[in-house]
C-alpha cells in the first residue's frame, strides 16, 4: 500500500503486467498466515500515523478531550444539585481529559516534526 502511495504523489502510473509463474518445488511458507496479516495492520497503522498524525491522533484526542470535559461538567453539576459527588465518572472524565491532552499533544508534535523534515527534503 505504501507504495502506491507514494507512486500516486510522485506522480507515476500503476499498472498490472500478466505473467507465467511455475513452481518447481512447491514449498509450505514459514510465515503463519495470522502473524502476516497482524504485521501487515500494523503497518498500515505505522504509515498511516506517521503520513497522517493530526488525523490518526489528533481527531481521536480532540474527542476525548470534549467528551472528558462533558462529562466532567456533567459531574460537576451532579455534584452542586445534590452535594453527591460519583467518583466512577469523576475518574473517568479526569482520564479523558488527560487521555486527549497526550493524544492531541503527541499530533501537533509528529504534525511539526513530519513538516519539518517534508520542508528539508523538499527544498534539496
Amino acid at each position: 500500500m505504501e507504495t502506491i502511495v507514494k507512486a500516486a504523489e510522485n506522480n507515476l502510473r500503476v499498472v498490472e503486467v500478466p505473467i507465467s509463474l511455475t513452481y518447481k518445488n512447491i514449498r509450505k511458507s514459514a510465515v503463519n498466515p495470522i502473524f502476516h496479516a497482524i504485521e501487515d495492520i500494523f503497518a498500515t497503522i505505522k504509515f498511516v500515523s506517521i503520513r497522517y498524525p493530526m488525523l490518526f491522533y489528533g481527531v481521536p484526542g480532540f474527542m476525548l478531550l470534549v467528551f472528558g470535559l462533558a462529562l466532567g461538567i456533567y459531574t460537576f453539576n451532579i455534584y452542586v444539585t445534590n452535594r453527591n459527588l460519583i467518583t466512577s465518572l469523576a475518574v473517568i472524565s479526569t482520564a479523558s481529559v488527560i487521555m486527549g491532552l497526550v493524544l492531541t499533544t503527541t499530533a501537533i508534535i509528529l504534525y511539526t516534526i513530519v513538516s519539518i523534515i517534508r520542508e528539508k527534503y523538499q527544498l534539496e
